[in-house]
């Protein structure tokens, strides 16, 4: 069962052999379960535990995903009330970001993904390739929904945020992500 799911900002897709546009767009964390509830085993990544605060995820892989921060930005967990830019996490840790830079973070799978949820904490106006998601920027218990569904065929390995508006920080909670079983031909 999905428990929580995760944060984010502008996303952009991609392949080996380029970007990739979404299939489906979820703003509503329900839509997303009822829209991924056939899909194949998931991972959830919510940090809260086997974390600590301040603990840098710059280079680091949790649960079979690898986090990058772009040059001169970071990926670190955060703990505690108005931790993220005067927003709150979910729980007690989310995954604080930079947003100085074009692009802020890049999230590798080794292997195809069909879906990706999350919740994403003061960020403004995010775009996930093309798509739009309500703004978080606001103090507070801020987080925002957002999920993308794929076909297999599309071989999405790297999800990136990037055109971050902020001040400075934004946060993401609870990922959940995975790959849907292949379908197979029914006989005549």
């Amino acid at each position: 069962m999905l428990k929580r799911i995760a944060c984010a900002s502008v996303l952009a897709l991609s392949s080996a052999s380029g970007a990739v546009a979404a299939t489906t767009q979820y703003t509503s964390l329900n839509d997303f379960i009822l829209g991924t509830a056939n899909e194949g085993p998931q991972t959830v990544i919510d940090f809260e535990t086997g974390f600590t605060d301040g603990q840098d995820l710059n280079g680091a892989t949790v649960s079979g995903m690898t986090i990058t921060a772009a040059p001169g930005e970071f990926a670190r967990i955060e703990e505690g009330a108005g931790s993220i830019g005067g927003s709150n996490p979910i729980g007690n840790f989310a995954l604080e970001l930079g947003d100085n830079s074009g692009t802020s973070v890049t999230f590798s799978f080794a292997n195809a993904i069909t879906y990706f949820g999350f919740f994403h904490i003061d960020a403004g106006t995010p775009a996930a390739n093309g798509f739009s998601f309500a703004s978080s920027a606001a103090t507070g218990n801020s987080a925002e929904f957002g999920g993308l569904t794929f076909d297999l065929s599309d071989n999405v390995t790297e999800v990136v945020f990037s055109s971050i508006s902020g001040d400075g920080t934004w946060g993401l909670y609870s990922f959940v992500f995975g790959t849907s079983p292949a379908p197979v031909p029914v006989p005549a």
